[in-house]
């Protein structure tokens, strides 16, 4: 019995590695596509599938490297390894797309807004801006991209007053597009998460409507999933109640009623729900997928 099952897995291997000498390897961030490279454009790389005439493109900026059959190995500059981004904490990893090509094959999520104004005429300007840019960086976090599309970015410096003309604080208003580079599946999580609805609460952030620091906590309590949405517009919902919700600093959350939340991100031991209070304050709540 042995014998036959080495016998059957190193006949396998060998099939597999044949198959693969025998095509081209396109190197995704999440795949490895078995494939006849039959064009390399501007911006794509047209290939077919093996058996198949039909063509398929793909943006050269989510593609690592191609190994062709003859052992070349052909890398892009466009690429971007964009880390993964579980929830808040996590926005350091946010990547800032400074050209429409980069967005290209990413999947686009929502609008996100900062305003940010000096506390007086003597605020310094760039501090204001940067402080705009950061609350930026979290909210895309927050729902879950690992990639932001700066579309707007208007900044008019402080000036001191007399008294002819009165002061002005710095100000500025930044807008851009949140990207990610994996959205969260139906399918996938339902697979990731099997039969288990209860889910030990881990860990809280939080930010208020016109704050621009992220808060954080450890947070302890239940999480029951009652209903998984379909997938709608590249994002998960679910419906579910939470249960002797607690943080660390000692303070209840009112969670206690079944409510829609939205799953930003998940791997295989965690994954992190977003909702937005009536009071404008923003939450990501992390779940144990393992006890």
């Amino acid at each position: 019995m042995k014998k036959s099952t080495l016998f059957t897995s190193l006949f396998l291997s060998m099939f597999f590695a044949t198959v693969q000498a025998q095509t081209d390897s396109i190197f995704t961030r999440s795949e490895v596509i078995p494939c006849t490279v039959k064009e390399i454009g501007e911006q794509t790389v047209s290939y077919s599938y093996p058996g198949e005439d039909v063509i398929n493109k793909m943006y050269k900026n989510t593609i690592a490297k191609i190994v062709f059959r003859n052992g070349r190995v052909q890398t892009f500059e466009e690429f971007k390894a964009l880390q993964p981004v579980l929830h808040a904490g996590d926005h350091a990893k946010v990547q800032i797309l400074t050209t429409e090509v980069e967005t290209k094959g990413l999947i686009k999520l929502d609008p996100v807004v900062s305003k940010a104004k000096g506390a007086t005429t003597l605020a310094n300007t760039l501090a204001v801006q940067d402080r705009a840019l950061r609350k930026l960086l979290i909210e895309t976090a927050m729902i879950g991209g690992n990639a932001l599309s700066l579309t707007q970015v208007m900044t008019t410096p402080g000036r001191a007053g007399n008294e002819f003309v009165p002061g002005q604080t710095a100000y500025s208003l930044q807008t851009g597009m949140a990207y990610t580079t994996q959205a969260p599946d139906e399918m996938a999580f339902r697979a990731l998460i099997g039969d288990k609805t209860t889910f030990q609460v881990k860990y809280r952030y939080w930010m208020g409507r016109n704050s621009f620091d992220l808060s954080s906590s450890a947070a302890s309590g239940e999480f029951t999933l009652r209903i998984i949405e379909p997938n709608k517009n590249n994002k998960l919902w679910v419906r579910g109640v939470f249960s002797k919700f607690k943080t660390a600093t000692g303070d209840f959350v009112s969670l206690d009623e079944v409510a829609l939340f939205r799953i930003v991100a998940y791997n295989d031991e965690e994954f992190t729900l977003y909702f937005q209070s009536e009071s404008g304050v923003k939450h990501n709540i992390v779940l144990k997928i393992k006890d």
